[in-house]
């Protein structure tokens, strides 16, 4: 059942300003999709991680950040306070959490251009799935898939989730903050 702005906003004035469920259904569990949804978004996050992952062991990284996260990896003070030196006696010029995941996986994988990237092909599966949500909660299935879709097959999005660096996290954190806004919105709530 396709739902226009004027029906949605009828529907919010009907309930006293809360959007409860979608329309036609009863708000009771969770709403199904079309039965290709599911196997699209899979082939959508499979090709998003392939994309990401493509020559990954040839991946750019920043020396300052990568020698950051390698002295973060070797001790859990340095881990903790993001100590560029083995030695734990100089800090980076930013918070170390955006280092953290590098620094995990270098000391799961060891120190390898492809274990400092994969935090961020990590990050970059979950945004695609986390922009799905998102849109699909707001205008449909399609319009969820055909966004994911876009996002993933983006150039400047590929090579974004292929380098080391804070961007990855960064727009992971925006979209969840994008996403509760709008599931705020829509059940009128401040939580």
């Amino acid at each position: 059942m396709v739902s226009t702005t004027a029906a949605i906003i009828a529907s919010a004035q009907r309930t006293g300003g809360r959007l409860l469920a979608r329309p036609g259904t009863s708000g009771r569990g969770p709403v199904r999709g079309p039965a290709h949804a599911r196997p699209a978004l899979l082939a959508i996050l499979a090709m998003a991680a392939l994309l990401f992952t493509w020559d990954i062991q040839h991946s750019g990284y920043h020396a300052f950040y990568a020698q950051t996260a390698r002295s973060m990896s070797e001790s859990w003070k340095g881990f903790l306070f993001g100590s560029f030196d083995p030695g734990n006696s100089i800090t980076i010029d930013k918070l170390p959490g955006f280092l953290w995941p590098q620094a995990l996986s270098a000391r799961i994988f060891g120190f390898h251009p492809w274990a400092l990237t994969l935090p961020q092909v990590i990050e970059g599966v979950l945004s695609v799935a986390v922009l799905y949500r998102a849109v699909r909660r707001w205008a449909g299935e399609s319009a969820g898939l055909l966004a994911a879709g876009a996002f993933a097959l983006t150039p400047a999005v590929a090579g974004l989730f292929r380098t080391q660096a804070e961007d990855p996290a960064f727009t992971l954190l925006v979209l969840l903050a994008a996403d509760a806004t709008l599931r705020a919105a829509r059940e009128a709530r401040l939580r």
